[in-house]
């Protein structure tokens, strides 16, 4: 696919509406009728240039990082990764160019030692002694896919927890669980 052609058909596309009017059924229709990467296009177009954050988009768009001047953060870094992210590298879910980046602002980072093959309920039990244990109130916390759902369930098993967090990013985050994941297991038994 052709992306940058897809990017500009998707600015054509329903040009009187809103990013905001966009509804779940007006959504579903399109897919239908347009298939899933134009539909894409067009929430991604209605956002940047039709929507209530289109200035601040712009404006976050305009600033140019000095990466000579960068300013220095206080706190710490911490990486809920992903699924398999020792077994599948080549997909980067332990966080590492987010550990990169964060260094470069003067941030320690770290992976939360979980199982690369845990369960949520597993992963998550790892995640709240590790927070228990980790004595920054600063934390920043990037979840990558699966690991988004051991945050997630961490958090709700010890909201006392929450106020270390400063921050929480979620990348590509799988709350609710996926029907891929639902199909290959049902397959497999």
């Amino acid at each position: 696919i052709d992306e940058f052609k897809l990017l500009e058909e998707g600015k054509g596309e329903i040009p009187n509406l809103a990013f905001e009017d966009l509804t779940h059924e007006i959504l579903r229709e399109f897919v239908k009728e347009k298939g899933i990467g134009l539909t894409t296009s067009l929430l991604y177009n209605k956002l940047l240039y039709k929507s209530k954050s289109s200035k601040f988009i712009r404006k976050l768009d305009s600033i140019e990082p000095h990466l000579t001047n960068l300013p220095k953060l206080s706190g710490k870094l911490l990486i809920a990764p992903s699924g398999f992210y020792k077994e599948l590298p080549e997909y980067a879910g332990d966080g590492s160019l987010v550990m990169e980046i964060a260094n470069q602002f003067g941030l320690d980072s770290e992976i939360i030692p979980v199982n690369t093959k845990g369960s949520i309920t597993e992963n998550a039990n790892v995640i709240v002694e590790y927070l228990k244990k980790e004595p920054s109130d600063r934390i920043i916390i990037f979840s990558l896919s699966k690991g988004g759902s051991d945050l997630l369930l961490a958090l709700e098993a010890a909201p006392e927890l929450q106020k270390k967090i400063l921050v929480w990013v979620s990348f590509c985050g799988i709350f609710k669980g996926t029907l891929l994941a639902d199909q290959f297991l049902s397959k497999r038994g």
